[in-house]
């Protein structure tokens, strides 16, 4: 559990829901890896940078993301871009959420500081 918390970049959990995937490191790795393929069919070996286990990522296909053009080259399915696409607006929500409560935390402290100086 604790390497799990270890390889995840960021905090992408949305507070307060449910019924929701989670997204997960490996989920992360699987995103990175279907960002790389946007700009084109890659190789395994292409997208180590990416993800040091993109081949096993391709290979497995858990989310039936990646589809298989040639012999150790993958495309991004239709279902791949979705699933982008999906993730991408979660994403961007989770920022704007935790922009969001940055700034109303930064005036809730800001408050007494103008109300100390009056």
């Amino acid at each position: 559990m604790l390497s799990e918390h270890q390889r995840r970049r960021g905090d992408p959990a949305v507070g307060g829901s449910s019924r929701q995937p989670v997204m997960t490191a490996y989920r992360q790795r699987v995103l990175d890896c279907a960002g790389a393929l946007c700009a084109g069919p890659k190789r395994p070996r292409d997208l180590r940078e990416v993800a040091p286990d993109a081949a096993a990522i391709l290979l497995r296909n858990v989310y039936g993301w990646f589809e298989r053009e040639a012999r150790g080259v993958y495309r991004l399915s239709p279902a791949g871009s979705a699933g982008l696409l999906r993730w991408a607006t979660a994403e961007a929500s989770s920022r704007v959420n935790a922009a969001h409560s940055s700034s109303a935390e930064a005036a809730i402290l800001a408050a007494p500081v103008a109300a100390a100086g009056s």
